[in-house]
């Protein structure tokens, strides 16, 4: 088994939070679904509380910088504190600290399920949660210095984490050079089975079939928007009507404009292509023609 911490990454409204319930439903193995509000077998990377029981000093006596340069030290302790599986989300790019350490340090990883998706689809869903207009939310996507929890004046449970740009995200991640498995949300989607199964045997976890699919109608969007019309959520942003949305692929098919289309196919275009997002890619494209995506 490999020690150290699994992370659980992706770009914001890419799946995370649906691989982390299926993660919990598998690995509590109960005869009813978890409780959304009780998810404690992934824990979170930006937490201020896990943070501040590692280093014992409150994070808000400290600036976003001085929090980044100890992130690496805090994750390296807990993973060598213990001798089990860490499973950790993140939603943080792979980058350096002011003193030119990786935030996500090598020492303390064990592998990576690094989850994409369609970055048209990110767009539509990243409005609705973050309750932008799709304007917004595809220029936020195309911007380096995107950046969720922005100011250190406004203590909240988390604490910064740097988007940068959806390309930038992916390809950092995917280059990081750290044990990686790549999972796509459309996968996920439309072949639920085999693609959880795969991430189960990444993450080194004995399963039966039955089992994964057991924890894959425990964490389907129906029983997910039932609990959460039931019980609330706790991770739905003010924001948002509703956390759960639809969760399908293709809807930007229609809900962006045709510029926002070909403003995001313009700036992620050879990411989007190697992913197999574009049907061609060709490589003076100016934007002001569309190129068929595959979703």
């Amino acid at each position: 088994m490999r020690k150290g911490i699994f992370w659980i990454a992706s770009y914001p409204k890419s799946g995370n939070t649906w691989m982390r319930i299926f993660l919990e439903n598998f690995l509590s193995d109960q005869e009813e679904p978890v409780s959304i509000n009780e998810l404690s077998h992934v824990l979170t990377s930006c937490s201020r509380s896990m943070f501040d029981d590692t280093v014992g000093i409150e994070s808000s006596d400290l600036t976003m910088d001085e929090i980044d340069l100890l992130r690496p030290l805090v994750y390296e302790h807990i993973a060598a504190k213990t001798d089990k599986r860490i499973f950790m989300k993140i939603h943080d790019a792979y980058s350096l600290n002011c003193n030119g350490k990786p935030l996500i340090p090598e020492k303390a990883t064990a592998g990576v399920v690094y989850i994409i998706r369609n970055p048209l689809d990110v767009a539509v869903s990243y409005a609705g949660h973050f309750g932008c207009n799709y304007d917004t939310a595809v220029s936020r996507m195309s911007d380096p210095m995107n950046t969720l929890v922005r100011h250190d004046q406004y203590i909240t449970h988390q604490f910064r984490q740097k988007l940068m740009s959806w390309s930038e995200h992916v390809m950092g991640w995917m280059e990081s050079g750290l044990p990686l498995h790549v999972v796509r949300y459309e996968d996920m989607r439309q072949d639920p089975l085999r693609t959880f199964e795969k991430v189960l045997t990444f993450l080194n976890l004995e399963y039966s079939l039955d089992k994964i699919k057991k924890a894959i109608d425990f964490s389907s969007f129906n029983a997910l928007k039932h609990q959460e019309k039931s019980l609330g959520f706790k991770e739905r942003p003010l924001t948002s009507a509703s956390f759960f949305r639809n969760g399908e692929t293709g809807s930007w098919k229609t809900s962006l404009n045709s510029h926002q289309i070909e403003k995001t196919v313009k700036d992620h275009r050879g990411i989007m292509f190697q992913l197999g997002y574009l049907d061609h890619c060709p490589p003076d494209y100016d934007g002001q023609h569309t190129v068929l995506a595959n979703y």
